[in-house]
């Protein structure tokens, strides 16, 4: 029988945590691994290091994994939406033209929410309603803060995550200008979503 337990992330899952939020980005990832010390060989590598630092903006404290007998099956990764965003830094090291691709992606947020950035399940773990689950620990966080809202961004041709966004109570906030790159492989842009709490 199978044991599902949700509970925080740990310092030695940094790079467990990484690799999910990699591949939920829908390439987002991809394309800010441009800007990537040459010193790393992954982009995961790369976020991982970002996470074990332990910042406001980047600390695998933001992670609820989602473990069953002992394994890591999903993860969500969720933050206050004021930390949204990329710093100087990293737009430098973009470079101008790359920043544009996405300002409005990184620009765009619900003031006040609790923002859902990354929501993974493995794909031997899916259709166990894991990934509802997840987001269910996101909005109990979000009371739990006094938040009002919990929003996420969800590429607007990804109708798989659209679907249980909708079923978790999420209504469109705004459509956000994506467009389509050999790294971001979407058409259509992206969605802000939020749903509202009752604290």
């Amino acid at each position: 029988m199978e044991t599902i337990q949700y509970r925080a992330g740990r310092p030695e899952e940094c790079l467990r945590i990484a690799q999910g939020i990699c591949l939920a980005s829908g390439g987002i990832m991809d394309f800010l691994a441009q800007a990537m010390p040459t010193s790393y060989r992954s982009k995961e590598e790369w976020l991982a290091q970002e996470l074990q630092t332990d910042q406001p903006a980047s600390s695998y404290r933001h992670a609820v994994i989602a473990q069953v007998n002992g394994a890591i099956a999903g993860m969500v990764y969720c933050y206050p939406a004021a930390l949204f965003g990329l710093g100087s830094e990293m737009k430098e090291a973009l470079g101008e033209e790359n920043y544009q691709q996405i300002a409005e992606f990184f620009s765009s947020r619900v003031e006040n929410s609790l923002f859902l950035d990354s929501l993974y399940v493995w794909p031997e773990w899916r259709q166990r309603g894991i990934g509802a689950a997840l987001i269910q620990q996101v909005i109990r966080e979000a009371e739990a803060s006094g938040l009002p809202k919990v929003s996420l961004m969800v590429m607007a041709d990804n109708e798989s995550a659209r679907s249980v966004y909708r079923s978790c109570g999420f209504e469109l906030e705004k459509a956000v200008r994506l467009e389509r790159h050999p790294l971001i492989p979407h058409d259509g842009g992206a969605l802000l979503l939020s749903v509202s709490l009752k604290l």
